[in-house]
């Protein structure tokens, strides 16, 4: 029984696609992407700081990549899908802004930031006046 040519034709081309595709699969079950994490405390006592608002930037354009809350343990943790040149801000009201600029050059790297410290960003109200007026009359009272 003679073999047909278009026969093992389509079976060489369904064997090699298979081939290809079990390669992609697996290759892409291997790769890994870049792990930013820190801890956010205060500089003063240590504590953690839960709900800081942490933003991961491209450094090129400001352009945000993704922005986490800490947890009630003060962390945060991003996976941006490359490695790149980034900027790390936080945010929370009542403490200064902390930013960082580093730059991930392998995506299968972890960037440990540590604890980021904030400090205490005070509100002077010595300056503040309350008026308010009886029977139309201003009263004020400075604290």
């Amino acid at each position: 029984m003679a073999s047909n040519p278009v026969n093992e034709l389509f079976f060489m081309l369904r064997s090699a696609l298979l081939t290809l595709v079990i390669s992609l699969v697996a290759m892409t079950g291997f790769a890994q992407t870049p792990t930013i994490k820190g801890v956010v405390t205060d500089k003063t006592d240590t504590k953690p700081l839960a709900g800081a608002t942490v933003s991961l930037l491209l450094q090129q354009d400001s352009s945000l990549v993704s922005r986490k809350v800490t947890d009630a343990s003060g962390l945060f943790e991003f996976s941006p899908s490359a490695a790149d040149s980034f900027i790390v801000t936080v945010d929370l009201l009542n403490y200064q802004q902390y930013v960082s600029f580093f730059t991930l050059r392998d995506s299968s790297l972890t960037k440990e930031m540590g604890i980021l410290g904030l400090e205490r960003q005070g509100t002077d109200l010595s300056a503040v006046t309350v008026v308010s007026r009886v029977n139309g009359y201003p009263i004020a009272r400075t604290h």
